[in-house]
């Protein structure tokens, strides 16, 4: 019989689940080029569970800017206009460093 094994298998593999989290406390993001009719703006929105502090850099740019957000708020930063890539195939240096004290989430 291989009811045994079965078993075996499931007591040697417990059956647990792990969630899953958009939380962290270094994000890299960039805007990839949207065409419309008016200015585009670009915005970062960080939210956290406590009340957290953190950095927003471009580190090619000479960007910096220091944030805090409040328990369960959404803060809301907007940023340069250069931040956008324009075009494609090429290397840019405008990549977007988040870094926070205590877990966020960014959007």
């Amino acid at each position: 019989m291989t009811y045994p094994l079965l078993l075996g298998f499931l007591f040697a593999f417990p059956l647990t689940s792990s969630g899953q989290s958009n939380e962290g406390t270094e994000f890299w993001l960039g805007f990839m080029e949207h065409r419309d009719e008016g200015e585009n703006t670009m915005v970062v929105m960080i939210t956290s569970r406590v009340n957290t502090s953190g950095l927003i850099r471009i580190p090619a740019r000479g960007f910096s800017r220091d944030f805090t957000v409040a328990a369960n708020d959404v803060t809301v930063f907007p940023l340069p206009r250069y931040v956008e890539t324009l075009g494609s195939e090429e290397v840019n240096d405008n990549a977007i460093q988040i870094l926070t004290s205590d877990p966020a989430s960014v959007y």
